[in-house]
């Protein structure tokens, strides 16, 4: 019994993971994005915007598809039954989040490779 508790914590840990880095991936994405403009006051290269960006791109991906591992680990080493099925289905709602979030973050860091002006990165 311990061990399912401590397996539905770790995978309510890898399952929020996922969101909470694409939300962050975002946001730093349009800071970076409100730096690279011309205007404002200490403007950065747009080399510079692209390697924050992809840079943060990066991390996020190897630590969502790091938390996709626990999931898939998880979910197969646990013995069907009753005791087994609450871990067994956060294991599937952990691999549809997190496998829809890693796209995300993939398609949101494709922006820093096709920026062309002040602002296209948004």
């Amino acid at each position: 019994m311990a061990r399912a508790e401590s397996a539905r914590k770790r995978l309510g840990l890898a399952i929020t993971i996922p969101p909470v880095l694409w939300a962050a991936q975002g946001l730093f994405g349009w800071f970076v994005a409100s730096h690279a403009c011309p205007g404002t006051s200490r403007p950065w290269s747009y080399a510079a915007a692209r390697s924050a960006v992809v840079i943060a791109t990066v991390l996020a991906l190897a630590v969502t598809i790091a938390a996709l591992s626990v999931i898939i680990r998880h979910g197969r080493s646990v013995p069907r039954g009753a005791d087994g099925e609450p871990v067994r289905y956060l294991s599937m709602v952990g691999l549809v989040v997190g496998c829809s979030l890693t796209l995300g973050l993939i398609f949101a860091g494709l922006s820093a490779l096709v920026i062309g002006g002040c602002g296209e990165i948004r």
